[in-house]
């Protein structure tokens, strides 16, 4: 995704929109990376059915799912602040489709994880 747009200076509310904009994606990837590290980690440390690890994963879901969601609203936002005929085109587009099925695919994994925690848990519970 790559966007040029001229702001002018005494634009304040869109430059505000697109500050908050870029923080609201970076804080959003930053949950999911946080999730995907702690993924990694207990699994390099041998225990990748931790409990944990099924939340994460969810975390990391909702955050691939949320990511076309917030860029649609805040381009709605965007948009909203310009002058109408200023605006001809979409400021920034991000495929819905592909991130929405990995998402779901992530989602799918957390229930491998859950299921795999399950049987690690029975194991331990019979020996």
């Amino acid at each position: 995704m790559h966007l040029n747009v001229h702001i002018p200076r005494d634009d304040r509310d869109s430059r505000q929109v697109v500050a908050f904009g870029f923080l609201a994606v970076i804080a959003l990837w930053w949950v999911g990376l946080l999730a995907l590290r702690g993924v990694v980690r207990s699994a390099r440390d041998g225990n990748p059915f931790d409990e944990r690890n099924i939340g994460r994963l969810r975390r990391l879901a909702g955050v691939i799912i949320a990511t076309p969601l917030l860029v649609g609203l805040l381009n709605r936002l965007l948009e909203s602040t310009f002058d109408s005929e200023l605006v001809t085109r979409r400021l920034a587009r991000v495929d819905t489709v592909p991130l929405v099925l990995i998402g779901v695919v992530v989602l799918a994994l957390a229930e491998v994880f859950r299921e795999g925690a399950a049987l690690r848990d029975l194991e331990a519970s019979t020996i």
